[in-house]
């Protein structure tokens, strides 16, 4: 029986009678007039006895078709309808013998729908994990077990809505007809007739139904009665069991990661550096309301467990898995940050972050829900492999999937779980393979539908892909997920066939479907009939019930207290059982099976475009280059603190090669948009672009001061003396290559170091064996070889050495002095007068006369009269 009981019919202000617009009722009433001669023709030619169509609104008695007149697709701009409950989510033996779904029916069309009458339908059940999304996305055919329609409202006007509440037995001939666990698909399914109209269908909602167990019931237990041997799986009471014989393992993935938001090309200095963000949205994230916040209230009732809770179990099954690049993100908001007053102006003017306060709230619950858990770390920035790949850079691979676990463990203060790589797509490429052996990660986490067992598929879901170990996962699981929440979105790689209107579901619905999911794998027991490839009958994800939910995940509060009180149902029934993620990465490094690789649907607009890709590569290793060549300095404490941390030049350069790797995200939505294609890749040009010009600016920062024009030494031997300058907050360590004429030496300095933010002289010996004046070329570089401050220095220099000439002078003059001395000597030892002084007069009396003197009888005598007695 179908209980459609009525709610209140509710319109919307103003919304009485909206008159149809000129153009859209033409089209409508051309279209009625020519519906209605092609049905007029069809009704003459089946002759005056044949049967009248009938209307499929109708409500005569309890059809099981799907409505032979019902469109596959319904007008839904005519309606909508909103599931807002499903009682009970999960079916057991101790939920009740009956399923209730409410909701609300809104009128979005512009015409006045009347005789509304609504309905539920049942759909065979899921057998493959693709099948949990191609339910809600195929014909409406398929939803074969139907319920009566019974109505709900006469009319509904535009903007106006009306309730209902469906109950249907599960089990009986006149329900659902569910008598084995399952996971079943549900359509909730309106007719009406719009104005001016015929009946139709205007629209539907669908979920899914997981059924763990079921209720009592007396026609199953008659049955038990005649033959208890033959009715297995059922009690006295015609209870069925849930499956346990072979329990599904239960690992859950809880992924906190957001897009980035600092704004790119800023080095860092340390702990007291401000970080700059584009916007507020993360903020806003981490508030009250916010997604990041609803992650975190979600996993509270799964902290608080005590023993004997279900959720207690949940607790081991669980791993919080965490994108560093949020974490550093969060931390540096903790001690204050700035955000850009117009995103579109990333050089423009900052105003005060106004998140501190939300960020340490975040970070102190995540610190304490992390303490003695299970955390794993996400590739940085969700970075994607395959443009890992492309750009080449071994080194920036390893930072990008191997350094998070060191950054998530600093930041939370826990030891993470090491050698498992998560790749934010899930889908594995020969390209991503290859990326991972060079980071030596042995074990990665893969999507089912990109693996190609050999030889059958593993009850593990484990499997061996040349060095490289994988652990598999459904990703139709992880769509269910990521369309649950407040921004549900479709995955990347999500197949055609696979992809859900997700507008037109409620919060309800896709929650429902959601928990369905969860729950597929421990309820599931896969089937030889059904089997999931070609003589298999296991799924590739074997038995394994590993949930890895999208990175962004949106779950509000009340997804999250569903989603783990489900995982807690499955766990204490024993249809599931505690897996660890741990144990997993240990299982997995030991997978024997081999497997290849079947490449996903492509998403080349997350691949840098080539000459991205080489400009990323060259400023990845300027970046080691220039860090090489500069020193840490102490840092200075702030008010409160006892110390700081140092700056080091791996914190100031660091940010730059997280910037690079932000550049290459993984794909995040399903899209093949052309505009879209171009706006990514410009946003990741743009985030290049940035780096690369800090690179270079940081280049020219450290110059030689030009002392412009000319240079002129005193002597031969004169030192050059020249200014270095460095603006960098860190000192760095360079070198000053000369090129000078070969009549001039110029010294090598060797290795010198300029303080930060400051200038050293350098006195450079020089020996110039020349007077003309010479060019000296100065060329400043890093210890590391990186060239640095611009062009070259050419300096002229003016020297006084004389050179050659002046050489041969001083020796020819000092030669001619020796001959002269040597000649006065031999006339003298000779006795002989020398000519040269043939032409001097001969001496008076009185020259003679004191000739003879001494010095001191001059000073004391000299006014006497000479003795001859002369007068003067």
């Amino acid at each position: 029986m179908v209980d459609g009981r009525r709610r209140p019919v509710t319109s919307v202000p103003g919304g009485s009678s909206r008159g149809l617009r000129p153009l859209p009722a033409l089209l409508i009433l051309v279209a009625l007039v020519a519906g209605s001669a092609l049905l007029g023709a069809g009704v003459a030619a089946l002759g005056p006895g044949a049967p009248a169509l009938a209307a499929p609104s109708a409500p005569a008695g309890p059809s099981r078709g799907a409505g032979a007149n019902e469109s596959h697709h319904p007008d839904t701009a005519l309606a909508t309808i909103s599931i807002d409950g499903v009682r009970p989510t999960v079916v057991t033996t101790t939920t009740g013998p009956t399923i209730v779904v409410e909701g609300t029916v809104r009128n979005t069309g512009e015409r006045v729908l009347r005789s509304l009458t609504i309905r539920l339908q049942r759909g065979p059940a899921v057998r493959r994990a693709a099948d949990l999304r191609t339910e809600l996305a195929g014909d409406p055919a398929t939803f074969e077990i139907n319920g009566e329609f019974s109505a709900i409202a006469n009319e509904l006007r535009p903007g106006a809505t009306t309730g209902f509440s469906l109950r249907m037995p599960l089990s009986s001939a006149a329900g659902l007809r569910i008598s084995e666990p399952g996971i079943y698909p549900l359509l909730v399914n309106l007719n009406a007739t719009p104005d001016d109209g015929a009946p139709a269908r205007v629209a539907d909602s669908r979920t899914l139904l997981p059924v763990l167990s079921l209720p009592p019931d007396p026609d199953r237990a008659r049955r038990f009665v005649q033959d208890p041997a033959a009715a297995r799986g059922l009690g006295p009471d015609g209870s069925v069991a849930a499956r346990t014989s072979t329990p599904a393992p239960f690992t859950m993935l809880w992924p906190l990661a957001a897009p980035p938001q600092t704004v790119p090309g800023r080095v860092g200095a340390g702990a007291t550096d401000r970080i700059l963000l584009v916007n507020e949205s993360l903020a806003r994230s981490l508030g009250p309301g916010g997604r990041l916040y609803n992650l975190l209230v979600g996993l509270r009732p799964v902290k608080a467990a005590g023993p004997g809770d279900p959720r207690a179990a949940v607790r081991e099954s669980l791993c919080l898995a965490i994108d560093p690049d949020l974490l550093v993100t969060v931390s540096a908001m903790t001690r204050g940050y700035a955000v850009l007053a117009n995103p579109a102006a990333p050089a423009g003017p900052t105003k005060p972050g106004r998140g501190e306060a939300e960020a340490k709230a975040w970070l102190t619950e995540l610190t304490a829900l992390a303490a003695n858990r299970c955390v794993v770390a996400l590739p940085y920035a969700g970075v994607n492999l395959d443009a890992l790949h492309r750009v080449g850079n071994t080194a920036l691979t390893r930072l990008a999937v191997n350094n998070p676990a060191d950054l998530v463990d600093a930041v939370l203060g826990v030891k993470s779980v090491r050698g498992m790589a998560l790749p934010a797509a899930g889908h594995l490429t020969d390209n991503g393979v290859a990326e991972l052996t060079k980071a030596e990660l042995p074990t990665a986490l893969a999507a089912s539908d990109g693996i190609a067992p050999r030889g059958g598929s593993d009850p593990s879901g484990q499997y061996a892909i040349g060095r490289v170990r994988v652990s598999t996962f459904e990703p139709a699981i992880s769509a269910a997920l990521g369309a649950a929440g407040s921004s549900p979105h479709t995955l990347a790689y999500t197949p055609d066939a696979q992809r859900v209107d997700l507008n037109t579901e409620s919060a309800v619905s896709r929650r429902q479907s959601a928990l369905a999911a969860l729950a597929f794998p421990a309820i599931v027991v896969p089937d030889a009939r059904f089997p999931a490839r070609p003589d298999d009958p296991l799924p590739v994800s074997g038995r394994g019930a590993l949930i890895a939910p999208p990175m962004f995940w949106s779950v509000t509060p009340e997804d999250a207290v569903d989603l783990v009180a489900t995982a807690g149902l499955l766990l204490r029934s024993g249809a599931a059982t505690v897996a660890p993620l741990p144990a997993v990465v240990a299982a997995t490094a030991k997978a024997p099976r081999p497997a290849r690789l079947v490449p996903p649907l492509g998403a080349p607009e997350w691949l840098p475009a080539p000459e991205t890709a080489r400009s990323i590569d060259a400023s990845a290793n300027l970046t080691w280059q220039l860090q090489a060549s500069l020193l840490g300095s102490p840092g200075v404490p702030q008010a409160g603190e006892a110390h700081a941390a140092a700056a080091t030049p791996e914190r100031y350069m660091a940010p730059l090669r997280y910037d690079l790797i932000r550049a290459l995200p993984s794909p995040r939505e399903a899209s093949t948009n052309e505009a879209r294609t171009r706006l990514i890749r410009t946003a990741q040009a743009a985030r290049v672009s940035a780096v690369a010009d800090t690179l270079q600016r940081m280049r020219a920062s450290v110059s030689i001061l030009d002392p412009g024009g000319r240079y002129t030494q005193v002597s031969e031997r004169s030192p050059l003396l020249l200014v270095t300058r460095n603006e960098l907050a860190l000192p760095v360590r360079v070198r000053i290559e000369t090129a000078a004429p070969l009549d001039f030496t110029i010294g090598d300095v060797g290795i010198i170091e300029i303080p930060a933010r400051g200038t050293r002289q350098v006195q450079f010996p020089a020996r110039s064996a020349t007077s003309e004046s010479t060019s000296v070329t100065f060329t400043l570089v890093s210890a590391s070889g990186v060239l640095l401050g611009g062009d070259p220095i050419k300096l002229s220099v003016n020297s006084n050495a004389y050179g050659k000439p002046l050489f041969v002078v001083t020796l020819i003059a000092a030669g001619i002095l020796v001959l002269l001395v040597a000649r006065r000597m031999w006339h003298r030892l000779r006795g002989t007068p020398d000519p040269a002084d043939a032409d001097r007069p001969e001496a008076s009396a009185q020259d003679r006369f004191l000739a003879g003197r001494d010095y001191s009888w001059r000073q004391g005598e000299s006014t006497q009269h000479p003795p001859d007695g002369t007068d003067d």
